[in-house]
């Protein structure tokens, strides 16, 4: 395989928002029409590439879940290890950042004191986030980075976008029903469910018996 980075960014009406796309790959001319595909798909535009790492500094990262250790104590650690700094915004994980040149000896002191490391590499960090103030567009993004995640060939999916309070707060409570149809010959299947963020529910399903003598258009 050849390991290949590819760097795009989107352009979203009032505001920019830079994505860092990271894929591995045999085929080049297939990621990146994959990759391609996705932003044309949902109304974003790709820069060259590199066009957006200035916005971005490359660090190591060091995660740990919070139930693992207490606050005090990781900060007393990752000072006497000289990391950089120590993010605690995250309800589940300390994020601790380090110099690229740093990453091996913070890691190694941290797991020489028995402290239980979830994960550590190499990370793009936005300098700056956007914050976007409109549910819409934050729909957009979000939408956006799940569809370049699930690409085979996408190891990993760095944006400096933000969404706030109130927006999260909308994004979490739309619903909207999805209703499935299945034509056959004779019959037709149809399901219809009730879409959430949390949750996917049932409603109903089943099968129509329609006229013979209409076209398959028809039924």
């Amino acid at each position: 395989s050849v390991f290949v980075e590819t760097w795009r960014r989107i352009y979203g009406l009032h505001y920019v928002c830079a994505v860092i796309v990271e894929a591995m790959t045999d085929n080049r001319n297939r990621t990146i029409a994959s990759i391609r595909y996705a932003f044309n798909k949902l109304g974003g535009s790709l820069g060259s590439t590199n066009s957006v790492q200035y916005m971005f500094d490359r660090l190591g990262q060091i995660t740990i879940e919070k139930d693992k250790i207490s606050e005090d104590a990781l900060t007393e650690f990752i000072l006497e290890a000289s990391a950089e700094d120590l993010n605690t915004e995250d309800p589940e994980n300390y994020e601790v950042y380090t110099s690229i040149a740093d990453l091996e000896q913070v890691r190694s002191f941290l797991e020489e004191n028995s402290v239980p490391m979830q994960h550590s590499g190499i990370i793009w960090n936005p300098q700056n986030r956007i914050a976007i103030e409109d549910a819409q567009k934050a729909e957009q993004v979000i939408r956006l980075i799940e569809m370049l995640e699930d690409d085979d060939d996408v190891q990993q999916v760095y944006s400096n976008f933000d969404i706030s309070e109130e927006v999260a707060t909308q994004l979490a409570s739309w619903s909207m029903r999805i209703l499935g149809i299945d034509p056959g010959s004779r019959r037709t299947g149809y399901g219809l469910i009730e879409a959430t963020p949390q949750q996917n529910r049932y409603i109903s399903s089943g099968c129509i018996r329609l006229p013979e003598s209409k076209s398959l258009a028809e039924r």
